[in-house]
This record gives structure tokens, C-alpha cells and sequence, in this order.
């Protein structure tokens, strides 16, 4: 509308100008004056008009240098921000919240690009720095923020590079995932393991326990039974003199080895180590093999007495039984056949009765000096 009344002006000044140059002056002076005034007059009337038409199309845009000094003053906290390392932290307070507003005033800042293609480039070191550390949650947070970057900003990127390190961080999960899934593995057959060492060393008490109480069963017997020579051998001065033999040939026990052993005496201090597991080895350095006797026989009462200087059965159970449940020893066989046990393998040893070693030359029965 201010165009159009400005048009309407120019108009009415023409038709002034054409209504005095027809009209009838007194002289031509006068028309020569009114001529001079009206040719200077409207050339300024539409200098005037004109110019104030562009001053106040001026007057209605935005103030150039104070936009400038804005883009300037992202780009200074543009640059803090990466100095201390907030690309992307905190909230409101980093790098990329500063350049975003920054591209919203002038979306081709060449400025604004590089520090955000700086910024990308910074995350996909850091990605390669934790894949080979074996990070594989960082190296790809930091690949995944890289990629965010240049997806937001269309930054142009190195696509192949960029697929060939997401195909590393998953090679190297599928690696590790692979080493959870051994460890896992691992982990269960150890406690199936264990579980059956569980039970197989509770059914080892519980037939400890029976042994136990049949030893002392046992025990009491032989016990009653040793009472009552005795009083018979007091009475009988021959029956006295009949027993006066060895302690093992009134046991009537004998000790034992495979035939092969070359091994022909031992001490009975070198007894009491095999028994009692503090030697493993025969002289040719083949792994000896314990037969115990039976609970319930004269032999394991011997070697109670004679091997543990024990009173009872039941504490040389124990014996064996604490060795056991501390990885020390390897429960012995109880043997219901010695003779052929011992028979069977090389480095095996058994205290059996002499009755059964009787007419077999299976086995070697060996001299134990100090008995």
C-alpha cells in the first residue's frame, strides 16, 4: 500500500507539470522559472521516495554482525568442549549440542563440519583402541556414536572402513562369547564332578561306618576269644608252651607280594610306611597297590595291632578316611581275595592268612623281620 500511494504522488506532480505548461502565463520568464523548479523538483521527490523505500526494506533484517558474533561464539565452545573431551557430555554442555546450533544458523559452516568430522574420526580411534584392549561394550558405544555423527550430520565417512570394524567388534564377541560359553562349560562338568566325588565319598562313610561297626563287633570277639586262652593257658603249662611261636605265625598271618616283585623282606617299620601311605613307590619305581584285608578277619586285626599299634579298627578307618577327604592318600582296595588280587597286579601287596597261600605259587610270600 505505501507503493502505491508513493505511485500516486509521482502522478499527481506529472500532471501539474502538464497543466502549467499548457495554461497561459503572463510571461515567459515565469514559465521558464516554473519549468527549472519542477525539473529539479521531482527528480529529488523520486530520489527521496526511492531511497526511503530501500531504507525501510533494511530496516526490516536481522543485524548481520550480531549473528556473526553468535556463529563465533558456538564455534569458541565448540572448540572447549572438544579440548576437554565433551563430544557428547554433558546434557547441554559438549561439543555436538554446540555445532548443531551452530549448522541451524549457517548450515554450510565449513568450521562446524570439520569439527564434527574430528569428532567422528575421534570416536572411531577410540573404538579401535578398545577392540584391542578386548572392550568389546565401549568399542561399540563408541563405533555406535561415530555412526550416529555422520548419519545426523551427513558427514561423509569411509563406508568399508567403517564395516570392517563393525565386523571385528562382532568377530571379537562371537570370540568372546565362545570363551564364556567353555568357561560355562567348565564350570558345570567341575561341579558335576564334584557331586559325584560328593557321593562317591559318602557311600566310602557310609561303608567306612559299616566297616567301623563290624570291626568293633569283631574287636569285642577276638578280645573275649584272647581272654579265654589266656586262662586256658594258664591252666595247661602245654598249651602255654604251644604258644610260644612268633606274632605272626600265632596270627597265622603272612604278608604278600606279586610274583614278579624282586622285593624278598621287609622291616616292619618299612611295612608300616607302605600301609600307612608314606611310601608309593617299590624300589623299580612301580606304584605300589594296598590290598586291605576283609573287616571282619583276623588279618585286619593284625594289621591293626602290628601296623597302627592300634587298639580298635575303627581309628585306622579313620586313618584312611582323613587322608582321603584331604587329597592326601587313595582309599585302599578291601580285598576279598588277596591271594589273587595280589596275584593280578605287579606292584600289589596284602596281608592274608597263611592258609591261603598254602600249595599257590601265585604269589611270593615275603619275610617281615622284627615281628
Amino acid at each position: 500500500m505505501k507503493y502505491l500511494r508513493k505511485f500516486h504522488l509521482c502522478i499527481d506532480l506529472l500532471c501539474c507539470m502538464e497543466f502549467i505548461k499548457s495554461s497561459n502565463l503572463k510571461s515567459a520568464q515565469e514559465m521558464n522559472c516554473i519549468k527549472i523548479i519542477f525539473s529539479r523538483v521531482i527528480p529529488i521527490t523520486f530520489l527521496c521516495l526511492l531511497c526511503g523505500s530501500v531504507y525501510a526494506d533494511l530496516s526490516t533484517m536481522p543485524p548481520l554482525k550480531a549473528q556473526a558474533n553468535k556463529i563465533e561464539n558456538l564455534l569458541i565452545k565448540a572448540q572447549t568442549a572438544i579440548n576437554k573431551k565433551q563430544f557428547t557430555l554433558p546434557k547441554n554442555n559438549n561439543a555436538v549440542y554446540y555445532l548443531d546450533q551452530l549448522l541451524s544458523l549457517s548450515p554450510d559452516n565449513e568450521s562446524a563440519l570439520n569439527y564434527l568430522t574430528e569428532i567422528h574420526d575421534i570416536y572411531i580411534a577410540l573404538s579401535y583402541k578398545k577392540l584391542d584392549k578386548n572392550n568389546i561394550k565401549l568399542a561399540q558405544a563408541y563405533y555406535n556414536k561415530a555412526q550416529n555423527i555422520a548419519i545426523r550430520f551427513n558427514i561423509l565417512i569411509d563406508s568399508p572402513a567403517l564395516a570392517n570394524l563393525q565386523d571385528s567388534i562382532n568377530e571379537r564377541q562371537k570370540l568372546v562369547q565362545a570363551k564364556k560359553d567353555r568357561t560355562s562349560a567348565k564350570k558345570i562338568e567341575k561341579e558335576k564332578q564334584m557331586m559325584a566325588e560328593l557321593a562317591d565319598l559318602q557311600r566310602e562313610i557310609a561303608f567306612s561306618q559299616s566297616m567301623m561297626d563290624q570291626y568293633e563287633t569283631e574287636l569285642k570277639k577276638h578280645t573275649n576269644t584272647a581272654k579265654s586262652s589266656s586262662k586256658t593257658n594258664e591252666k595247661d603249662p602245654i598249651s602255654k608252651k604251644k604258644t610260644s611261636l612268633s606274632r605272626a605265625e600265632q596270627e597265622k598271618i603272612v604278608v604278600i607280594v606279586n610274583k614278579k616283585n624282586k622285593v624278598s623282606s621287609l622291616t616292619l617299620n618299612q611295612l608300616k610306611a607302605l600301609f600307612k601311605k608314606q611310601k608309593k613307590k617299590w624300589p623299580n619305581r612301580e606304584t605300589i597297590t594296598l590290598f586291605l584285608p576283609q573287616p571282619n578277619s583276623t588279618a585286619f586285626l593284625w594289621l591293626t595291632r602290628n601296623i597302627f599299634l592300634k587298639k580298635s579298627p575303627t581309628s585306622v578307618v579313620q586313618f584312611y578316611m582323613k587322608g582321603v577327604n584331604r587329597n592326601i592318600i587313595k582309599m585302599p582296595t578291601t580285598s576279598s581275595n588277596g591271594v589273587f588280587d595280589v596275584s593280578q597286579i605287579a606292584g600289589s601287596i596284602a596281608i592274608v592268612k597263611a592258609g591261603e597261600v598254602e600249595g599257590n605259587d601265585s604269589v611270593k610270600i615275603i619275610q617281615i623281620d622284627g615281628t
